[in-house]
């Protein structure tokens, strides 16, 4: 591969990162405030299904 890349008739893509483009992280937590509960039921499993589907094999 390095003979490959010294071969004058391989063109090698420069690679732009862009640099003041990017937004900074926000360093809080932008749902702090709001009426968002990630775990509305405190903890409680979900109910499970009265009936397990019945599986079959495809094909």
């Amino acid at each position: 591969m390095a003979n490959h890349l010294k071969d004058p008739d391989t063109f090698v893509w420069p690679l732009n990162f862009p640099t003041g483009d990017i937004r900074p992280s926000r360093a809080r937590d932008a749902r702090i405030g709001t009426d968002f509960d990630p775990d509305p039921d405190g903890g409680e499993d979900a109910p499970a299904p009265e009936a397990r589907p019945t599986l079959r094999l495809a094909g």
